[in-house]
């Protein structure tokens, strides 16, 4: 899932001692009335801490590694804060928007965005209708990966299943269920979120939402007849710990599969599968409908 690298070009501003448009910081841990998001640590039915916001040093002024973690400890006003750190919504005043290129798919788009400074940068990157993949574990433990054939970096690749939000608003749930029948025939009867990403955000605003789907049985039906790239797809069933180690010592490199496979590694350490959030939880990056 590769984007467009970002490029920083500054532009002159507009006009002398123009200030940019202060922009507004929006909470994006948890939906009112709900808790922020649950990691491996978190129980899903325990009432989760506030996200920590942290304070932006001074203009000008370098802080040390030491104030910095303070800050983050002990929050904003030096008070103790039972809380974590969330990534947070922000939008910048963007002057201009232009889209030299759309594909099938994706597109390329270039923004002048306005920087706190006053100056303005353009920032050209990917759009992207967004992307679901599933960690499929088995009842032995072992994870369905597929080893597929990428282009853009001419390498056949061991993944996990996954795919395209082809529809505008498509249920993430649904999408994912499409995949594990697609690419593997297969059906699964649990199944969680197990992380939310963003691919490369310095080049592509593509989100992804990687689920766990257990309890798998083979699909009703006849299979789905695959084109191009996927009618050579490789299968494989490999132990959880294999996979861990496949990523930590460089030898599998796809994003989706590094995330899910270490991430389910954490789980499985922590508070166990029941902590995760329902294949249903809101997803701001990509809102869907019921």
């Amino acid at each position: 899932m590769s984007g467009v690298h970002e490029q920083a070009e500054r532009v002159p501003p507009r006009s002398s001692g123009r200030r940019a448009e202060t922009p507004v910081e929006r909470r994006a841990c948890g939906l009112p009335g709900r808790p922020p998001s649950v990691g491996a640590g978190d129980s899903a039915r325990d009432g989760a801490s506030p996200c920590l916001q942290g304070t932006p040093p001074a203009e000008g002024r370098e802080v040390s590694p030491d104030a910095a973690s303070s800050r983050w400890r002990d929050g904003a006003n030096g008070q103790a804060v039972n809380g974590r750190l969330c990534d947070t919504p922000e939008e910048r005043h963007v002057s201009v928007t232009e889209t030299p290129f759309q594909g099938k798919v994706t597109g390329v788009r270039t923004d002048v965005v306005a920087m706190p400074d006053g100056n303005e940068v353009r920032r050209d990157y990917q759009t992207h209708p967004g992307s679901v993949a599933v960690v499929a574990l088995d009842e032995r433990g072992h994870v369905l990966v597929l080893r597929q054939y990428r282009h853009p970096v001419r390498h056949k690749l061991w993944e996990l299943p996954a795919g395209l939000l082809d529809v505008a608003g498509e249920h993430p749930l649904q999408a994912a269920q499409r995949e594990l029948y697609e690419e593997a025939h297969l059906k699964a009867a649990d199944w969680r979120v197990l992380a939310d990403i963003y691919s490369t955000p310095g080049g592509s605003d593509e989100a992804i939402r990687i689920f766990l789907a257990r309890e798998l049985a083979e699909a009703e039906g006849e299979r789905f007849e695959a084109s191009a790239e996927e009618a050579e797809f490789e299968y494989a069933h490999v132990p959880l710990e294999e996979l861990v180690r496949g990523v930590l010592i460089g030898e599998l490199h796809n994003s989706c599969l590094a995330v899910g496979v270490l991430a389910l590694r954490a789980v499985l350490g922590g508070n166990g599968v029941e902590a995760l959030r329902p294949a249903d939880a809101p997803w701001p990056a990509r809102p869907y409908g019921a």
